[in-house]
C-alpha cells in the first residue's frame, strides 16, 4: 500500500489521481489486458502454421505481416514469460513449442543463409527467401535473452534437467538453442546489420544493447551450466560492446543516436537519429543500473527528447491535455504516412511506471540534476502548477509525490491508447496521426505484448 500523502501538494496529486484513474479506467486496463492475452494467444501457433510460430499479425495484405519475425517473437515471448512464471500452463507450453521451433529455424537459417541473421520465417516454419533486409542481428540476441530468462526461471524451480536438455549445453560446435545464439552474437557483434525497423544498415543502439545484456546474462548461465571458458569469453565481448554502445551518446544533441556508421535509402533518411528504439531497448533488457537503466541520465534525456519532439509533431497531440503524447518511431518516419505507433506510445507508459517502481524500491535515492529536472516537469504537468524537485535525497512527502505523478503521467499514455481503441479492444500497429483511426497491420502481436508489459508494471505499483 502506498503511504498516506501528507503535504498539500501530495494531497493535490491524490485528487488528480482519483480523477484520472477512475473505476472506468481501472476496468478498461483490466479488460484490455484480458483482450491482449486472448488476441496474443490467437497469434501463437494458429491453425495452419508450424507449432511454435508467433505471427507478427494475421494481416495478409496491405501490409502482409503473416510471418514469424525472430526479433518480434522474442519480444512477445518476454510477455508470455511473465504469464508462464505466474503458473499459466498454456504459456509454459507455448514456451516449450517455441524452443522446439527455434532449434529448427536456427539450423534452417544457417543452411540457407550461412548465418543466424535471417529476420523472418514463413508461417509454416520454412525459411523466407524473398528479398529482404538481411542480416538482422538483433534477433538472435533478443531470442537468447528471453530464453536465458526462461532458463533462469526453470533453474529457480529446480528443473535443471530441462535446461540441460533443451536450452544450454556446454559444447562446440553449439547445438543447444541458447549457446547457438550466444556464439553467433559474440562472433558477429561488430558486423553492420539492418535495424529493427528494417530500413537502415549500420551499427544500432538497439541491437548492441540487447547483444551486450544477452552476453552478460549468458555468461552467468554458462557458469551455472559448467561452461566457464565460454562465460569468460562472453563477458569479455560484452565489455567491448559496452564501450561501443557509449559512443552513441551525442552531447551536442543531448540524446543517444540510434545508429552509427549508417546508410539508408533516399526515402528513409533520418538526420536526427532520434529514435524510440533506444527506449525500447532499455525496457527490454531491464537493467537496474548502468547506461541502459531507465533512470540513467542519458536515457532520461533521450526519452525526454522524444516526448518533446513528438508533442508538436502530430495533429492528434493538440487534443485534450489529459491524454499522453502519441509517440511514433522517429519524426522523419514516412512508413504508412508516418503515424504514431501503439507499442511506442505504450512504451512511455511502461517507462514512467518502472521509474516510479525504482523510486518506490529506493526511497532514499539521491537524485541527479537530470532526474530532478525531469521529475519536476512531470510533477508540474500533473499538478498543473510549477513544482521544483531538488537534486537531493527526497523527503517522504516529495518522494511519494513524484511516485504518484509518474504513475499518473504513465496513465495518460494508456488513456491515449484507450482513446483510439474501439469497444472490441483490438490493437493494430499504428493509429492515424490526425483522426486516431487504427491503421497498418491489425492485431499486432508486439502491440499486445507491449500493453501487457505496461499493465504489469502498473500493477506492481499498487
Amino acid at each position: 500500500m502506498r503511504k498516506f500523502l501528507l503535504s498539500a501538494l501530495a494531497a493535490t496529486l491524490v485528487v488528480f489521481s482519483a480523477n484520472a484513474t477512475t473505476d472506468d479506467f481501472e476496468s478498461w486496463v483490466q479488460t484490455e489486458s484480458q483482450i491482449s492475452v486472448t488476441r496474443l494467444n490467437a497469434n501463437i501457433s494458429p491453425a495452419g502454421t508450424r507449432r511454435g510460430v508467433i505471427l507478427a499479425s494475421p494481416s495478409t495484405q496491405e501490409p502482409n505481416y503473416y510471418y514469424y519475425w525472430v526479433r518480434d517473437g522474442a519480444l512477445v515471448m518476454r510477455a508470455i514469460l511473465d504469464r508462464a512464471m505466474a503458473g499459466d500452463v498454456l504459456a509454459q507450453n507455448q514456451f516449450k513449442d517455441w524452443v522446439s521451433f527455434t532449434r529448427e529455424n536456427q539450423a534452417d537459417a544457417v543452411h540457407h543463409w550461412g548465418n543466424l541473421g535471417e529476420p523472418r520465417f514463413n508461417a509454416d516454419g520454412s525459411v523466407n527467401t524473398e528479398p529482404w533486409g538481411r542480416p538482422q542481428n538483433d534477433g538472435p540476441a533478443a531470442r537468447a535473452l528471453t530464453l536465458i530468462r526462461y532458463a533462469n526461471w526453470l533453474l529457480s524451480q529446480g528443473d535443471r534437467a530441462s535446461v540441460a536438455r533443451d536450452l544450454y549445453q556446454a559444447e562446440l560446435p553449439a547445438r543447444s538453442v541458447i549457446k547457438t545464439d550466444l556464439e553467433y552474437v559474440a562472433h558477429h557483434w561488430q558486423d553492420r546489420c539492418i535495424d529493427l525497423w528494417e530500413e537502415v544498415m549500420g551499427r544500432h543502439f538497439f541491437t548492441e544493447a540487447i547483444m551486450m545484456v544477452s552476453l552478460r546474462e549468458g555468461a552467468k548461465l554458462a557458469i551455472e551450466m559448467n561452461d566457464p571458458q565460454a562465460a569468460k569469453y562472453y563477458q569479455q565481448v560484452a565489455d567491448q560492446i559496452e564501450d561501443q554502445l557509449a559512443k552513441h551518446w551525442d552531447p551536442s544533441k543531448g540524446y543517444y543516436l540510434s545508429a552509427l556508421e549508417f546508410s539508408a535509402g533516399p526515402q528513409h533518411q533520418k538526420p536526427s537519429q532520434l529514435d524510440v528504439s533506444v527506449l525500447l531497448a532499455a525496457l527490454f533488457v531491464e537493467q537496474p543500473v548502468g547506461l541502459l537503466s531507465l533512470m540513467d541520465d542519458h536515457m532520461i534525456k533521450s526519452a525526454n527528447a522524444l516526448e518533446t519532439a513528438f508533442a508538436s509533431h502530430y495533429p492528434i497531440n493538440a487534443g485534450p491535455g489529459d491524454l499522453g503524447t502519441a509517440i511514433g518511431r522517429y519524426t522523419e518516419d514516412i512508413y504508412y504516412n508516418g503515424n504514431p505507433w501503439i507499442l511506442t506510445t505504450v512504451a512511455f507508459a511502461e517507462w514512467h511506471y518502472r521509474m516510479a517502481a525504482a523510486l518506490q524500491a529506493n526511497p532514499r535515492m539521491i537524485l541527479s540534476s537530470t532526474q530532478a529536472h525531469y521529475f519536476s516537469t512531470v510533477v508540474s504537468k500533473v499538478a498543473k502548477k510549477t513544482v521544483r524537485v531538488n537534486a537531493a535525497a527526497l523527503d517522504a512527502d516529495m518522494h511519494d509525490t513524484v511516485v504518484e505523478a509518474l504513475k499518473i503521467h504513465g496513465d495518460a499514455y494508456l488513456k491515449r491508447i484507450r482513446s483510439v481503441t474501439g469497444v472490441t479492444g483490438h490493437l493494430a500497429e499504428q493509429f492515424e496521426k490526425s483522426s486516431g483511426i487504427q491503421t497498418s497491420a491489425r492485431d499486432l502481436s508486439w502491440s499486445y505484448a507491449a500493453f501487457l508489459r505496461a499493465a504489469e508494471a502498473r500493477e506492481e505499483l499498487k
